[in-house]
């Protein structure tokens, strides 16, 4: 689907419209409170297509618009109705809960069933019987992380608008809806991960086209315990519907020889993502991978599988999808699972596990750290006069990232801390960066947000010289673990992948490093 037409279906958006013959209309129940989720009142400004004037009406136009994608691409008679939150859920500065869905209720030996005892999915069910099987409830429950942004030190905040270009540290509102959509429609087994067992002891539709090729088995003929050792063998897990893989074919990786496609299916087993998701072996990336890649706005091989667990060919056609204000909570029938699917991203950020190699190799360096730990004087500094100049981009301009990682010798997982100046961006009522005359740049973020970095100076002197000085403080700056064992490496990397640009300083030893502070200074 090209963008115009993205834009176009976004206008159509109205309260009981009328669906185009070919189409799924989806309806999205706002269930928060005043002042909430897709109630808040912060004042924004449009974003990206998205031209909603406050935070929780952003939120809700990007939701709605990832429904009005999915439901362009389903048929179906029976309106589908999802249950929309968006809460305070797992939030730290290394990693965040994203959102979650699932079938409210699930349903077998419904009304032209393919398969007798086989659960389907709520929406499924609907669309095949030809009418509402639960009509006092909803049919996806889906809830999103409100803290990302707004009250979590996660590094990353959500991208709200609808044109699938996130900053690089944002996250794409409108790819986490549609993945976790994909879940609630039907991209899902009910099959305990851990024990192989399912639920009330019969199939459901998704396990029906689940293969372990090293057995030769479909998963509807093994026992519990071989589905459990399958369900840990991402090699051989394999999706076997023929619609996907007739399709598969635009994978250049996480694709059998038949055609099958391989399954997320890590060893440990991981509840709530393995098995009911595309493996990470897949390239390119795929929108039901369980963790998050970037903005994907097409849906790709999960349509397919939308097709093989009984969805039908494409809608093709661009559907009305209504909005409701607030809704009420919803419950379950005797048949209904709790089973959800949950998108955790972990915050391994722009800074690699080990120092970026080479990394303005052989330039002489001259630098000084000092980091308190505790108390109110909680504090960061770090000085830097480097031989090399470089390129420091235009961060004031909106590119590129600029970034401090710091790494030491300990036991402890690497980087121990990481300090993020994000290109663009307002810090109050100031922009964060401003240029210092023709080769310099000043960051200025009074409240320390999203990590404590308050305030960052860079120059490239007449000399070719680089010349940093760079400060943090207060409780959400993210230090190490005291006391830090020499070497230590601090790096300044501005910039990614083949572009970017690294300088930093090697602390051989140390003036002081105890619980409570580290000193140190280049030889």
């Amino acid at each position: 689907m090209g963008r115009t037409l993205a834009l176009l279906l976004l206008l159509a958006l109205a309260p009981g419209g009328v669906t185009p013959t070919g189409a799924a209309t989806i309806t999205v129940i706002n269930g928060d409170g005043a002042g909430e989720g897709f109630n808040d009142a912060t004042v924004v400004s449009p974003v990206g297509g998205n031209s909603g004037t406050t935070l929780g009406a952003q939120r809700l136009n990007a939701f709605t618009y990832a429904a009005t994608l999915w439901g362009a691409q389903l048929t179906s008679s029976v309106t589908i109705k999802v249950d929309a939150t968006m809460d305070v859920l797992t939030c730290s500065s290394v990693s965040a809960v994203l959102g979650s869905a699932g079938a409210n209720t699930i349903h077998y030996n419904f009304t032209n069933a393919p398969y007798t005892n086989t659960y389907y999915p709520q929406a499924l069910a609907n669309k095949i019987a030809g009418t509402d099987l639960t009509s006092g409830y909803s049919d996806i429950v889906a809830y999103f992380n409100s803290a990302i942004g707004t009250t979590c030190s996660f590094p990353k905040t959500w991208y709200y608008g609808l044109d699938g270009n996130p900053g690089a540290l944002q996250l794409d509102f409108v790819t986490v809806v549609l993945h976790e959509l994909g879940h609630g429609l039907g991209f899902q087994t009910y099959v305990d991960e851990t024990t192989g067992q399912r639920y009330n002891n019969r199939d459901d539709i998704f396990m029906k086209f689940l293969e372990d090729h090293s057995l030769a088995l479909m998963w509807t003929a093994m026992t519990d315990a071989q589905r459990a050792t399958s369900a840990k063998d991402d090699a051989d897990l394999h999706w076997t519907g023929s619609t996907v893989v007739a399709a598969s074919s635009i994978l250049t990786a996480g694709r059998h020889a038949s055609g099958h496609v391989q399954m997320y299916a890590p060893n440990p087993a991981e509840p709530g993502s393995s098995v009911s998701h595309f493996s990470t072996a897949c390239s390119p990336n795929e929108l039901m991978e369980p963790i998050y890649t970037g903005p994907l706005h097409a849906v790709s091989l999960a349509r397919h599988v939308m097709t093989d667990i009984g969805w039908g060919t494409e809608g093709g056609a661009p559907t009305t999808t209504s909005t409701t204000g607030i809704g009420g909570t919803s419950t379950s029938d005797t048949v209904s699972t709790s089973s959800s699917t949950t998108t955790t991203i972990p915050f391994a950020g722009p800074c690699p596990p080990s120092p970026i190699a080479p990394c303005s190799a052989g330039a002489s360096q001259r630098g000084t750290m000092l980091i308190r730990s505790t108390g109110s004087r909680r504090t960061l500094r770090w000085k830097l006069v480097h031989g090399a100049g470089g390129d420091l981009g235009d961060p004031v301009a909106g590119s590129p990232l600029v970034r401090i990682c710091l790494y030491d010798t300990s036991a402890v997982a690497q980087p121990v801390a990481l300090l993020l100046a994000p290109p663009g961006g307002t810090c109050g009522k100031k922009a964060c960066w401003k240029h210092l005359g023709a080769n310099g740049l000043r960051y200025r973020d009074p409240t320390g947000t999203p990590d404590g970095l308050t305030d960052m100076k860079l120059k490239v002197a007449a000399t070719g010289e680089l010349q940093l000085l760079a400060k943090g403080k207060g409780g959400s700056l993210p230090l190490p673990p005291m006391p830090l064992v020499a070497p230590v490496t601090v790096q300044l990397a501005i910039g990614e992948g083949a572009g970017q640009s690294c300088w930093q300083a090697v602390f051989t030893s140390t003036l002081k490093s105890d619980g409570a502070m580290f000193k140190a200074k280049t030889p």
